[in-house]
This record gives structure tokens, C-alpha cells and sequence, in this order.
């Protein structure tokens, strides 16, 4: 009886793995070189769109329409005491290194009014926005992050 109880648990987890790879690729997929512009593509957009695919809830994100002026997000992440806090209240607090595909991780940001957040992809890679080095604006890629100062959220 508890074997196969325990055969059972570890095929579920196993599918749920499946499903949030998935899922984290998908979104990344729809996301890749996409270039950073807060008020119409942002790393709060990008992971609420996996989180909410997983869930099936819906996440805000001082986004209210195309366009949301750079002020009202920064006024929204006020509101909830920033982006840490928000997170908080929806999602458990992780280890980095524990992340599964569609976690959520947060970067030290340059700016200290908005975060840096990224989507966890599996095997360490983290999608996230960065800057290309050639003076544009930031993309969507993959990277394997090994960094301190990291924090993480589970999503579902």
C-alpha cells in the first residue's frame, strides 16, 4: 500500500515538473529578445504571466493597460511596500538553488524603485532582462545565475 502511495506522489511530481517546464518555456519563448520598456514589457509582466498560467490566477502588476506610465508602477509597488512584500503575500519564500521551472527569483537592481525579477527555467537558468552592452535597452535572455544576494518565491 505505501509503495505504491509513494509511486503515485512521485509520478504527480514528476507531471507538475513536466507542466511547469512547460510552461516556463512557453512564456520564455513568447518573451525571447523581447526589450525592456516598463511601461508596456516588464520583468513584473513577464513573470506574472508564467505565475498566472500555472495558477490560473490572475497577478498584478501596476500594469493597468499598454502604456502605464513608469510612475504608477512605481506608485502600485509603493502601495503593496514593494515588490518583495507583494510577493510575499502571494507566494512562499524559497532557497535560489530550490527554484523550479515558473519560480520566481529577484535581482539586485540598479534601480532602487523597481526590481529585477526573473523566471526560474530549470537546471539554474533564469530568464530575466539584461542589458546587451551596446547601449540599447535591455532583452529577454537565458542565463545560468550564480550569484549571492538572490531571493526566490514558489510559485503555486
Amino acid at each position: 500500500f505505501l509503495v505504491r502511495r509513494l509511486r503515485r506522489r512521485q509520478r504527480s511530481s514528476a507531471m507538475e515538473l513536466v507542466r511547469r517546464t512547460e510552461i516556463a518555456a512557453e512564456v520564455y519563448k513568447a518573451w525571447y529578445l523581447t526589450q525592456l520598456d516598463v511601461r508596456n514589457h516588464n520583468c513584473g509582466m513577464f513573470v506574472a504571466e508564467a505565475a498566472s498560467k500555472l495558477t490560473g490566477k490572475k497577478y498584478a502588476t501596476g500594469v493597468t493597460k499598454k502604456g502605464t506610465p513608469k510612475d504608477k508602477v512605481e506608485k502600485f509597488l509603493a502601495r503593496n511596500e514593494g515588490a518583495e512584500k507583494y510577493l510575499d503575500t502571494h507566494f512562499s519564500r524559497i532557497a535560489p538553488l530550490e527554484a523550479l521551472p515558473c519560480d520566481i527569483i529577484q535581482f539586485p537592481s540598479p534601480d532602487e524603485k523597481l526590481p529585477s525579477l526573473g523566471l526560474a527555467l530549470g537546471n539554474g537558468e533564469v530568464a530575466a532582462f539584461a542589458d546587451p552592452g551596446n547601449g540599447e535597452a535591455p532583452i529577454l535572455v537565458a542565463a545560468r545565475v550564480l550569484e549571492d544576494g538572490l531571493t526566490a518565491w514558489r510559485v503555486g
